[in-house]
Formats: C-alpha cells, structure tokens, sequence
C-alpha cells in the first residue's frame, strides 16, 4: 500500500500457516478500506486478530456470515502510528 500523502510504503502480509488467504482490495469508504474474502476463511482470518479489532454489523454473527456462499466484505481502518 502508497501513503500518497507521505509517499510511504506499507506491505499487508496475508499469510496464515501453510496457506495464505484469498484477500482482494475493493476500494475505500471514507477512511476505511473494503476488502473481501472468502466466507469459509473469516473465523481463521478473525482468530488471528485481537477481540478489540472486530466489530460486527449490528444483527450479523460470525455463524451467519460463515454458513454464507458469498464473500464477506471488510472495513479495515489502519491505525495512523506515531
């Protein structure tokens, strides 16, 4: 990823043991950036992040979002670092 205000550059690493996952970039949203993956790697993908890293859409549970055949879409906000 290019910071293009700062021109930084920043790699993502999608890699989980063994595999990586199937994680495309979509777009922004305000100060957010949409991602999606596929609806059978969401909970490995979530048990790789802290509890106060997700948030759900309200009325949304993880089961619902797995037993989906459709991608899932993320808002990832990135954390500005000091």
């Amino acid at each position: 990823m290019i910071n293009r205000a700062t021109d930084e550059t920043h790699n993502l690493d999608f890699r989980k043991q063994g595999d990586t996952f199937s994680i495309k970039a979509e777009g922004w949203d305000k100060e957010s950036m949409i991602f999606s993956i596929q609806s059978t790697q969401i909970a490995s993908f979530l048990s790789e992040l802290e509890d106060s890293q997700i948030k759900f859409r309200q009325g949304t549970t993880l089961e619902e979002i797995e037993s989906s055949e459709n991608p899932v879409l993320m808002w990832v906000k990135f954390k500005e670092e000091y």
